[in-house]
C-alpha cells in the first residue's frame, strides 16, 4: 500500500468538493431544461448557469478521473480527510476566503435576478402601452397588432415567457376590430333608416303643402293628414306661408313694374342694378305695354299706399329700406333727401341685398346700422332697435310675454371692460342673447358666452339660432 502524502490528501479533498459542485450543477442544468421545455418557462438565471455547466463538468470530470490513477488506502485517506477538514475549518484565512466567495456569489445571483426582472417589467410595460393606446378605427387596431408582433420578434425569450399576456393582448385587439365592425354596421343601418325616414317626412311635407295650396289655407286637414307628426304639420305650414309670402312679393313687384312702365313708357334708370327677378317683371310689363294689354284700371294702388294722407312724411319716418321693394319715384325721393344707396348682404350673409339707408348717428358704421335692422325683420312686430336705457342698449331686441332675446352686432372695436359690462347687463335683462361677429372675431367674444343662455355666432348661425329662439318663445305663448 502506498501511503498518501499531505499534498495528495489536499488534492483529493479538492476533488471531492469539485465532485459535489458538479453534481449540484448537473441538477441545476436538468432543472433548467425542465423549466424551458416542459414548463415552457425560461429564466435568465437558469440560462446563465446552464451555459457554464459544460465547463464545470469538463474540469471536474478531468480531476475525478485523475483519482483513479492513485492507489490509496481509503482508511488512511479518511483519517487524512478528517484531519485536513479540521485543519481547514480552524484556518481563519481559509474561512475568510470561503465567506468572501459566498458573498460574491450571492451578489452576482441578485444582480442577475434583478436584471432579468427589470427586463421583464420593461417588456410588459411596452406591451401595456401598445395595448392601452386608444384606437377607434380598424386600421389603428391592426397597427397595434403589428406592434405587438414586432415586440415579440425583438424579444423572443421574454415573449416566450410572457406568451399568455401577448396572447390576451392580441385576442383583445381582434375583439376590438370585430366590435368596431359591428358598430360601423349598426351606424350604417341607422343612417340608412334615418335617411329613409327623412325622405318619407319630406314627401309628407310636400304632399301637405300641396294640400294647403289647393284649399288656399293651412288651418284645416283632411282625414289622411290628421295623424301626421306635429313637426311635419308645422314644417308644412311654414313652407306654405313662405310660398304665399313669395307670391305676394312677386305680385307686388309686378304691380310696381307695370305702374312705372305705364307711367313712363320706359325702363327705370337703375334697371342694370336690379336682381334678375325684378328685371324680368319690367320686361313683362314692357311686353304688355307694346301689346296694348297694360291699362290703368288694371293697376290698383299698392296696399301700403292706401289711406295715406302724407306719403312723403311716412316715407321719411323710416331710415332703412330695401331698394327692390320701393317704387322708382320713392327711391328717387329718398336719395334726394339725404338717403344713400348701399349694396349689402342678406341677414344670412348671402350677397345681393340692395338697401337705401339714412343714419342718425354719424359715428355708427354702415355694417352695424344695416345688420341691426336686418335682424329686426326676423320678427318685426316684436322687434325693438336700440332697446335699453342710458348707455346700455341692445342693438336689436325681441320682446315677448314669455321672454326676451337680445342681438348684439360686434365688430371688435369695443374694449374688454366695455364688453364685460355689457355682458353683465345682458345676463340681467334678457333670457337669451347673441353676439353676432365674424369668424375672426369669434375668438375674442366666445369667452363671454355659455352656449346655453348666450351664444357667439356668425351671421348665418345667428339667423338660424334667433329664429329657433323666437319659435320657442312663441310656442310657450
Amino acid at each position: 500500500m502506498i501511503t498518501p502524502t499531505q499534498e495528495e490528501m489536499k488534492n483529493f479533498f479538492i476533488y471531492i468538493i469539485l465532485g459535489i459542485t458538479t453534481i449540484g450543477s448537473l441538477i441545476f442544468f436538468f432543472l433548467s431544461l425542465y423549466m424551458k421545455y416542459i414548463k415552457k418557462e425560461e429564466n435568465e438565471l437558469t440560462t446563465t448557469f446552464s451555459r457554464t455547466i459544460c465547463i464545470i463538468i469538463t474540469i471536474a470530470s478531468s480531476l475525478m478521473i485523475a483519482i483513479r490513477f492513485y492507489k490509496i488506502d481509503y482508511i488512511l485517506i479518511w483519517q487524512k480527510i478528517t484531519s485536513s477538514i479540521t485543519s481547514f475549518i480552524t484556518s481563519a484565512k481559509e474561512m475568510i476566503i470561503i465567506f468572501i466567495f459566498i458573498i460574491i456569489t450571492i451578489i452576482i445571483f441578485k444582480k442577475v435576478i434583478k436584471k432579468a426582472k427589470k427586463k421583464n417589467e420593461q417588456f410588459l410595460d411596452e406591451l401595456q402601452k401598445i395595448e392601452q393606446k386608444d384606437a377607434t378605427k380598424i386600421s389603428e387596431v391592426q397597427e397595434q397588432i403589428k406592434k405587438i408582433e414586432a415586440l415579440k420578434q425583438k424579444n423572443t425569450k421574454l415573449a416566450q415567457k410572457n406568451q399568455e399576456e401577448i396572447r390576451q393582448a392580441i385576442k383583445k385587439a381582434k375583439s376590438k376590430i370585430q366590435l368596431i365592425k359591428d358598430k360601423e354596421k349598426q351606424r350604417n343601418e341607422q343612417e340608412e333608416l334615418k335617411q329613409w325616414q327623412e325622405q318619407e317626412r319630406q314627401e309628407q311635407i310636400k304632399e301637405l303643402v300641396e294640400h294647403f295650396d289647393k284649399r288656399k289655407t293651412s288651418e284645416s286637414l283632411e282625414d289622411w293628414a290628421k295623424d301626421l307628426e306635429p313637426s311635419v304639420i308645422k314644417e308644412a305650414k311654414r313652407q306654405y306661408k313662405a310660398i304665399i309670402e313669395e307670391r305676394k312679393k312677386q305680385e307686388e313687384m309686378q304691380k310696381i313694374a307695370e305702374r312705372f312702365v305705364l307711367e313712363h313708357k320706359a325702363y327705370p334708370t337703375n334697371y342694370s342694378e336690379m336682381e334678375w327677378q325684378e328685371r324680368e317683371k319690367y320686361d313683362q310689363a314692357m311686353k304688355k305695354l307694346k301689346k296694348g294689354e297694360l291699362k290703368p284700371q288694371e293697376l290698383p294702388e299698392p296696399e301700403e299706399n292706401k289711406n295715406s294722407k302724407d306719403k312723403d312724411n311716412d316715407l321719411f319716418k323710416k331710415r332703412f329700406y330695401h331698394a327692390d321693394l320701393l317704387k322708382p319715384d320713392e327711391r328717387e325721393k329718398l336719395l334726394k333727401n339725404g338717403y344713400r344707396h348701399r349694396p349689402f348682404v342678406h341677414v344670412d350673409s348671402s350677397p345681393g341685398n340692395n338697401l337705401i339707408i339714412k343714419k342718425d348717428n354719424p359715428h355708427e358704421s354702415d355694417y352695424h346700422f344695416c345688420m341691426k335692422h336686418l335682424f329686426a325683420e326676423l320678427d318685426f312686430p316684436n322687434a325693438k332697435i336700440e332697446y335699453g336705457n342710458g348707455t346700455l342698449r341692445a342693438d336689436t331686441a325681441f320682446i315677448y310675454p314669455t321672454g326676451r332675446i337680445a342681438i348684439e352686432i360686434e365688430t371688435g372695436t369695443n374694449k374688454p371692460e366695455q364688453v364685460q359690462k355689457k355682458v353683465e347687463w345682458l345676463n340681467e335683462n334678457f333670457d337669451h342673447w347673441i353676439f353676432v361677429c365674424s369668424r375672426d372675431n369669434k375668438k375674442i367674444y366666445r369667452q363671454y358666452v355659455d352656449k346655453k343662455k348666450s351664444f357667439c355666432l356668425t351671421l348665418k348661425e345667428a339667423k338660424q339660432k334667433t329664429e329657433e329662439l323666437i319659435e320657442q318663445l312663441n310656442e310657450y305663448y
